[in-house]
């Protein structure tokens, strides 16, 4: 059985050096993922940096897939996070649309696109979710 993956992660290579022991490299952060490596471009003083840079790796490989699907298999929080990469720029007030998308992933993010109707299937009180469905009316 094969080894699960660990994931994306920093990784110190360490410098290298030529036959005579002669520092010929520095040493640098990379991103492990999958086999791959990718340069970060930070030195070993640059940690701080060089998470910045594998916070915003793993963000970019998730992306919701945009194609025709069944709404049992599309999850709200995908949803969710394509309107906010589509739309969000065109808000006014960028904090207040984020803590509203955030408020609306609470509630709905686990749950299938299917599962959404006018009425909560769970028989939810209109006020144990009322920033949701505020957000939602």
């Amino acid at each position: 059985m094969p080894r699960r993956s660990k994931g994306a992660r920093l990784w110190l290579r360490p410098a290298r050096r030529d036959k005579t022991g002669k520092v010929t490299q520095r040493p640098i952060w990379l991103i492990l993922d999958g086999g791959r490596h990718i340069a970060t471009g930070c030195a070993e003083s640059e940690a701080q940096r060089a998470e910045q840079i594998l916070a915003a790796y793993i963000a970019q490989k998730y992306r919701p897939e945009r194609r025709d699907r069944d709404l049992e298999a599309i999850d709200v929080a995908d949803v969710l996070s394509i309107y906010l990469d589509d739309c969000g720029h065109r808000q006014a007030n960028q904090e207040r649309f984020r803590r509203r998308i955030a408020r609306l992933n609470e509630y709905w993010g686990g749950k299938a696109l299917a599962t959404v109707t006018a009425q909560p299937a769970d028989n939810t009180s209109r006020i144990e979710v009322t920033g949701a469905v505020r957000d939602v009316t």
